[in-house]
This record gives structure tokens, C-alpha cells and sequence, in this order.
């Protein structure tokens, strides 16, 4: 039979998941461009 764990009971807080996968936080303006260069227009179909 399968356990099912919730993952706040592995890993409860942030800091636990930055030093369990040694990721670190960023402001940098240049993470992911592609979610603000070259964007296409925003059509009336979307806007609704």
C-alpha cells in the first residue's frame, strides 16, 4: 500500500527548501525574460 505525506511535513519552511536543494531566492530583472520580452498583444477575447 502507498503512504501519502504531505510535502509541509517533509519540508516545512522555506529555508528548509533553499538549503535542502541549495536554491537561493532572486530579484534580478533578467530571471525568465520570456515572461515579459516579446509578449504578444492582448486581444478583446482575452481582455474578456
Amino acid at each position: 500500500m502507498t503512504q501519502t505525506t504531505a510535502i509541509t511535513e517533509l519540508i516545512p519552511t522555506l529555508a528548509d527548501v533553499e538549503s535542502r536543494f541549495n536554491i537561493t531566492r532572486t530579484e534580478s530583472e533578467g530571471f525568465f525574460p520570456e515572461w515579459y520580452e516579446d509578449l504578444p498583444e492582448i486581444t478583446e477575447a482575452d481582455k474578456n
